[in-house]
């Protein structure tokens, strides 16, 4: 009796590097457009704005304000 190809072991192992250069083709894309985003992020000429305020939520402003979170009033 004769057995189908799908059965062979030389299909199994053509199956299993099929995946893994799908799979390896996928980091790869995945890593070139990271680079990529790095590259034009790094050519950008934008600078921050100077009206940006840090809001700090320690244990002192705890005790001053009250517990968190804080009602829209206060961060108003």
């Amino acid at each position: 009796m004769r057995k189908g190809f799908w059965t062979a072991d030389w299909f199994a192992g053509l199956i299993i590097t099929i995946v893994l250069l799908v799979a390896g083709q996928a980091a790869l894309l995945q890593s070139l457009e990271l680079a990529a985003y790095d590259w034009g992020v790094g050519l950008s000429t934008s600078r921050p704005s100077e009206n940006i305020a840090v809001i700090a939520i320690d244990n002192e402003s705890i005790a001053n304000i009250g517990r968190w979170p804080w009602s829209r009033d206060v961060h108003a």
